[in-house]
């Protein structure tokens, strides 16, 4: 089934093994043109599998798989395809020039080396053997690579790990240039770090047991998952325990005084307004990404309901 224009990936009922186990099972999944797409999940929740298996890496055992209306390896044929993969290598005795000289070769229409490395932060390692650059620079080499592809569409396997806090806000302000730069360029990216994704992705695909249980932007994702904070500040004398046994909501000191989670706010802003204790500062925030997560690895975890926002 080809894609809409809309559409630069489609994977329908994706299944893939190992040995007796499957790590994917029943994956179905849209990616639009020009969005940037989060794959979050447990470890061994099958997201390296899924990059792999889109970018042609890997042959599924059942479903299927289209870039761009064509097969994944037609897709990187054509260039139009690139990828910064977990775990991957580097020629140890090449010289970062002579590696992104090689990356650029294997694209159509590639940005100049110079162009990617200047982009990239690694102009000043262009002349340094691979062998001699630190986990972070190895890194920032190989995200130079798919950055010199020009490709349409990038993925980042775990693109941040090993980079110390300058280095993750370098890439993404890079990321956001580099899709900017180009009509309806496309990425997706795993990551362990959910702020990354509630920061940076435009939507959120969670794994869980190799299979897709949530699907949404961040800000759906939380407003339909996560419980909202009610928080605020008391006068001296009033305790969790007393609010708690007034209100009947569950009370707890925080750094600002104290906080409720709740999935009605204003039943507990004004159940905690007519106590007529002095309180004060009320503030309401919504809940976090973290318990999005944790809500829906649990829930799958225990009773595979999945859920979905498409």
């Amino acid at each position: 089934m080809a894609e809409s224009p809309e559409e630069a990936a489609r994977v329908q009922d994706l299944g893939y093994r190992y040995g007796p186990r499957w790590a994917l099972t029943g994956v179905d999944l849209e990616v639009r043109a020009g969005e940037s797409l989060a794959v979050l999940g447990p470890n061994g929740a099958g997201k390296s599998t899924l990059i792999a298996c889109m970018l042609g890496l890997l042959a599924p055992h059942r479903g299927t798989v289209s870039i761009y209306g064509t097969t994944p390896r037609a897709a990187a044929r054509a260039g139009r395809v690139a990828g910064m993969l977990q775990g991957a290598t580097l020629p140890q005795f090449a010289s970062v020039l002579d590696v992104l000289r090689f990356a650029a070769r294997l694209y159509p229409a590639p940005l100049s080396v110079e162009r990617a490395a200047a982009l990239t932060g690694v102009a000043d390692l262009l002349r340094r053997p691979v062998d001699r650059l630190s986990g972070g620079q190895r890194r920032r080499v190989q995200f130079a690579m798919a950055v010199v592809s020009n490709a349409p569409f990038l993925f980042l396997d775990e693109p941040t790990e090993g980079m110390d806090i300058e280095g993750r806000a370098d890439l993404w302000r890079i990321v956001r240039e580099h899709a900017a730069a180009a009509r309806e360029r496309t990425v997706v990216f795993t990551t362990h770090d959910l702020s990354e994704a509630d920061r940076h992705a435009d939507r959120i695909v969670l794994l869980a047991g190799g299979r897709v249980v949530a699907v949404d932007t961040p800000g759906a994702l939380k407003a339909r998952l996560a419980r909202r904070r009610v928080r605020f500040a008391a006068p001296p004398g009033v305790t969790a325990q007393l609010l708690s046994r007034r209100t009947g909501l569950a009370v707890v000191p925080c750094a600002s005084g104290f906080e409720v989670a709740t999935d009605d706010s204003d039943g507990a802003l004004r159940a905690l307004i007519s106590l007529d204790l002095g309180l004060y500062d009320f503030r309401t925030a919504e809940g976090s990404l973290d318990e999005v997560f944790h809500a829906l690895v649990a829930k799958e975890s225990g009773d595979g309901v999945a859920v979905s926002g498409e």
